[in-house]
């Protein structure tokens, strides 16, 4: 008989988040006693055993978490959208090339002041 108990409740499961809520507030110490009286109220509301037909209901619950909010096409689709929105309307226009009259040593020759005869 197993001795050790590790319950994990999914925040998902609308059922898990309410008894995580009631848990947190029973002192750590007590905690097994309510499992323990938890269940011994499941015994006899179900003396003939185990209900698994009201047990899966509660276990799917827990399947939304695994579901998109919305489906991948319906997110693809919004995606490309507001990538779309994002690129400019018009392609922008490289601004033209600075027509330069002088050649390069002229400019080199004014850069550096060369022409001064100091």
């Amino acid at each position: 008989m197993k001795q050790d108990l590790h319950i994990r409740f999914n925040p998902q499961n609308g059922r898990h988040r309410q008894v995580s809520a009631y848990m947190e507030f029973v002192k750590e110490k007590y905690r097994t006693a309510l499992l323990v009286a938890a269940m011994e109220e499941y015994m006899r509301l179900h003396p003939y055993g185990v209900d698994y037909r009201e047990l899966e209901k509660i276990r799917k619950g827990s399947y939304r978490s695994f579901q998109p909010q919305k489906p991948i096409q319906e997110n693809l689709q919004e995606k490309a959208r507001q990538v779309k929105a994002a690129q400019p309307s018009e392609p922008i226009k490289p601004s033209p090339a600075v027509n330069l009259s002088l050649d390069s040593m002229d400019q080199v020759i004014d850069l550096y002041a060369l022409d001064d005869e100091e």
